[in-house]
């Protein structure tokens, strides 16, 4: 895109230039192969970057992070004159990376800096490119980089060839039941499209390879071997390359399933990916659209499915990913969507390819004939939320404050963080007493960590069953440590910080 746009703003003299604010390496790389297909001399501005390398030069890439160096003030003074304006692509970074929140530091914090740059270039146009920026991101954006008289130029984020799913998954397993349907489609057609599982944390992406790769090695079609590969920030640079290397050509099917975090993707064009994945939660709506919009981008029918957990829903940031996540009116996904970005949609004309909402409301043969498969994509009764009442919680925070001797506040936390658990024995706890539970949230702190705890109940007047703590422990472990106060604050963020550390700084 940035060098279509330095072709529209350079009407007049093939001398002038333009800088490009890109994020990363890999996208600087990209576009600037893109320039040379439209005759444009393109550099990336580094340390060792002189003047004299920019003569002849019509692009300049740099992170914010390089222009905003001292040893390049003279450089941007000098090149001012023939300046014709500043790009900043994947503008919606200019928040998300450069401003800090109640829970975080800045990620890249020059990128709320690049104003700064306007001292040199007086009065030069600033243009900001991002595939997905709701009202209050745009708003941000115009604020922190002080755009006077701001133009807005936009499209709807709506992509029609791509379906949209959101499911609720038990785990790996589970989640590799909901790949079934592709890996049935390698088994019965010989191929195999191009497939993106984007997990929220590298340990994640383990856990999804693990459980995956036994199934894809026994899935050699005559044309294509299958084969699944990881990328994230703890990959080697070498394998990284090499994966990307493959898997951004048309035709290259070497790597067909790419397990990755947010590092994968960003302002690459991959043409045919057909399925995209999320296994846990992106870090906010705008992030989602982001990684969703890699599948179809030739315009040929695709799916993104949203799978999540239970407890992930306590980690969520985001009040308009949780909305559309949770779509309490169970409306169209496609329009929710579009709606958390004022826009709106046409319904489609086929249901079923729209959302697994319009889907399990779709009359056509195709869909009346398959209604007893779509069935097994539904998630089991029994995992369905239970409704809580008011003295059921205040039961349930009862025992957690006399027998994880934690006080008011961080019982509220770790009671509101299982509610999210729906398992059958969590089901029972809200509807036994308090001492009951006091003695098996005892007998779980004894297996966990090898001692008792000091209750007010008779830990001898029960005997739970063994079965009863391993289901509970095994959810409440990690949420609080016997001797830690920082435990339960540690644990209950959202892994944004995770996933942005997971973004190269370049």
């Amino acid at each position: 895109m940035a060098p279509l746009v330095y072709k529209n703003l350079n009407a007049t003299d093939d001398t002038n230039c333009c800088i490009v604010v890109s994020p990363l390496n890999s996208l600087t790389a990209d576009q600037i192969q893109s320039a040379k297909k439209l005759n444009l001399e393109a550099k990336k501005l580094t340390i060792g970057t002189k003047l004299s390398d920019l003569d002849d030069c019509h692009l300049i890439y740099s992170t914010p992070e390089m222009l905003l160096e001292e040893c390049h003030r003279e450089t941007l003074i000098s090149i001012a004159s023939r300046l014709v304006g500043i790009v900043v692509d994947e503008a919606h970074l200019v928040i998300k990376w450069g401003q800090q929140s109640r829970m975080s530091k800045a990620f890249r914090k020059q990128y709320s800096e690049i104003a700064k740059l306007k001292v040199y270039f007086n009065r030069k146009p600033i243009i900001c490119l991002t595939a997905t920026a709701n009202r209050k991101t745009r708003t941000g954006i115009i604020r922190t980089l002080e755009l006077k008289n701001a133009k807005l130029i936009k499209f709807s984020p709506d992509k029609p060839n791509v379906k949209l799913n959101v499911v609720k998954v038990a785990g790996e397993e589970h989640f590799v039941e909901i790949l079934e349907p592709i890996l049935e489609k390698i088994r019965s057609n010989g191929s195999f499209n191009k497939t993106i599982i984007y997990c929220s944390s590298f340990a994640l992406c383990g856990d999804v390879y693990i459980a995956l790769r036994p199934k894809l090695q026994l899935l050699t079609t005559d044309q294509y071997s299958v084969t699944v590969a990881m990328y994230h920030s703890q990959t080697l640079e070498h394998i990284k390359d090499d994966v990307l290397k493959d898997f951004v050509q048309a035709d290259s099917y070497h790597y067909s399933v790419i397990i990755a975090t947010s590092a994968l993707g960003m302002g690459v064009n991959i043409p045919n990916i057909r399925y995209v994945f999320h296994y846990g939660l992106p870090s906010d709506i705008e992030s989602y659209v982001q990684e969703v919009g890699r599948a179809g981008r030739d315009n040929h029918q695709s799916e993104a499915t949203l799978c999540y957990r239970s407890h992930d829903l306590a980690r969520i940031r985001d009040p308009d990913l949780k909305v559309y996540i949770l779509n309490s009116e169970s409306k169209c996904r496609r329009q929710l969507l579009l709606s958390l970005f004022n826009e709106s949609c046409e319904s489609p004309s086929v249901a079923h390819l729209c959302c697994n909402v319009c889907s399990e409301n779709c009359k056509c043969d195709e869909c009346e004939k398959n209604r007893s498969d779509k069935a097994a994509v539904i998630e089991p009764e029994e995992e369905k939320l239970r409704d809580v009442s008011e003295n059921q919680r205040r039961t349930f925070k009862t025992a957690l404050i006399e027998s994880l001797n934690v006080g008011e506040r961080r019982a509220e936390d770790i009671a509101e963080k299982l509610e999210y658990i729906e398992t059958a024995y969590l089901g029972r706890v809200l509807d036994i007493t308090s001492e009951y539970l006091t003695d098996i949230i005892n007998d779980m702190i004894h297996e966990m960590y090898g001692h008792n705890v000091t209750t007010s109940a008779n830990v001898n007047s029960h005997s739970p069953d063994k079965e009863d703590v391993d289901i509970l422990s095994e959810h409440v472990e990690g949420l609080v440590g016997p001797n830690d106060e920082n435990s339960w604050s540690n644990t209950s963020s959202s892994g944004t910080e995770e996933e942005d550390e997971d973004i190269e700084r370049e």
